[in-house]
């Protein structure tokens, strides 16, 4: 595939709860899906549905940052913990003007954290929206002003 079709995000700028946290990002994964509810009946040989209510998975993946024993975890271990809430905004292509911008309260679900030797550590946050969208460009076009 030609480099000019490809999508990538060098301003790229995620926060929880205002506090900049790109720097320990790895990965940010969005999946959004509705609920399914079948409506077929009598003598339909397909099934049929119609869509239900909405909802959405973020998956985080963030480096774990010097060690609990020297400086309690990283900056992003201390905020991002199983049950904790908050905002989550994300700028996919930074915060100039007239770029899409998201945000959304969630909780943290569960968080992974694997100990590898001689390896980043790369913990994995699973989160859910624990909320209305306060900002989603795909939706209502939001935007930074």
């Amino acid at each position: 595939m030609p480099n000019a079709n490809r999508t990538v995000f060098p301003n790229l700028v995620l926060k929880w709860n205002g506090a900049d946290i790109t720097d320990d990002m790895m990965n940010l994964e969005w999946s959004s899906q509705v609920d399914l509810i079948e409506k077929s009946a009598g003598q339909e040989t397909r099934k049929s549905y119609i869509a239900g209510r909405a909802d959405d998975d973020l998956t985080l993946d963030f480096a774990a940052v010097g060690t609990a024993a020297a400086s309690g975890g990283g900056t992003v271990e201390r905020l991002i913990y199983t049950g904790a809430t908050g905002t989550l905004e994300w700028a996919p292509y930074g915060t100039a003007a007239g770029q899409p911008k998201y945000n959304l309260p969630v909780m943290v679900q569960q968080v992974t954290r694997p100990f590898k030797h001689y390896e980043l550590g790369v913990l994995k946050a699973k989160l859910k929206p624990n909320g209305a969208w306060v900002d989603n460009y795909d939706v209502s076009g939001d935007v930074y002003p």
